[in-house]
């Protein structure tokens, strides 16, 4: 990659199979006003320049940090891009370090200064964690019950909902332990996610949480929960939280070795939120209820139940589980 000026940055796309490679990439930020490609097909032994123009208007005061998440029929790629408002200095598309922050898919009421536009750090026992905005807005939730769905699906319905936060990626052991002081997971690894956690469990973590940081977290609802794994106001209404491709967003039953790994080993969604398709299965705070088809505002499900919702899929699940409905 390489600055062509204050405005723009330019980096390239190499085919270097034997086949035709298509690519789509995403962009999460704001200033990033547009891309001069953003899906196209390579010829075995091609190069595609891309140019990437900024918003300087809508660059924050210091430096600006994002992803441009690049999907392939070969795979993924991830480059980080940065702006600096203060002086037009920037810095080209590189790629990243990895740093697999881990968070937690709750809603703080009062956010700390976020450190890019749409997102925010918080730390917790030497842990960090970063949150993501997701604008409020109106969507068709559920599905229709087609092929690979679900009649608990039905009917698609539009819901509106104010804006919030959600974690990047899912609860890691590592945020965990450092809140509840132990890892009930059964396959452990810092970086993987908290799993073998009930409902209740989940709730006593955000409690202590809460207390810990002195903000206000919980559980999304399912249709928060759906509306940010479709992407929220930026989806393109993939079947899979990020992509029509289910391997290039989801640790499922075909790609997992049959146990959970490390947050962020997938591209992310159009929001930036990794793993909401897979990896392990995320509790809700609804009880488990059925759809009507009227038009709803910030629905919370049921006011009683017997079972609570779980979304996303899971690695020990096949693709039909990991769809956003």
């Amino acid at each position: 990659g390489s600055m062509q000026d204050d405005n723009t940055r330019m980096f390239s796309i190499f085919n270097n199979s034997t086949s035709a490679m298509e690519y789509e990439i995403f962009k999460t930020a704001a200033w990033v006003s547009s891309l001069s490609s953003e899906e196209g097909t390579l010829q075995p032994g091609a190069t595609k320049s891309i140019i990437v123009v900024i918003d300087r208007d809508l660059l924050s005061d210091g430096k600006n940090v994002t992803t441009l998440s690049i999907l392939t029929n070969n795979g993924g790629k991830q480059l980080t891009l940065k702006a600096n408002k203060s002086d037009g200095n920037g810095g080209e598309p590189e790629d990243p370090e990895s740093p697999e922050e881990p968070n937690d898919p709750q809603e703080p009421e009062n956010p700390d200064e976020p450190d890019a536009p749409n997102s925010v750090n918080i730390s917790v026992g030497g842990v960090s964690f970063k949150m993501i905005e997701v604008a409020g807005g109106t969507y068709m939730m559920g599905g229709d019950g087609g092929i690979g769905g679900n009649l608990d699906e039905t009917p698609k319905h539009s819901v509106t909902l104010d804006g919030f936060y959600i974690g990047e990626t899912e609860v890691t052991q590592e945020l965990w332990d450092a809140v509840m002081g132990s890892n009930p997971s059964v396959y452990t690894g810092n970086k993987k996610p908290v799993h073998a956690v009930n409902w209740n469990q989940c709730n006593e973590f955000i409690d202590k949480l809460n207390y810990m940081t002195g903000k206000t977290f919980r559980l999304p609802t399912e249709a928060e929960w759906e509306y940010a794994a479709r992407g929220g106001k930026q989806s393109k209404e993939y079947e899979y939280s990020g992509s029509n491709n289910v391997g290039s967003v989801a640790w499922y039953v075909d790609n997992s070795n049959y146990e959970p790994q490390n947050v962020k080993g997938k591209i992310p969604n159009e929001l930036g939120i990794y793993d909401m398709s897979g990896n392990v299965f995320e509790w809700c705070s609804d009880w488990y209820g059925g759809y009507n088809s009227s038009a709803q505002t910030k629905p919370s499900g049921p006011c009683s139940g017997n079972n609570d919702v779980v979304m996303g899929g899971a690695f020990s699940y096949y693709d039909t589980y990991c769809r956003v409905a």
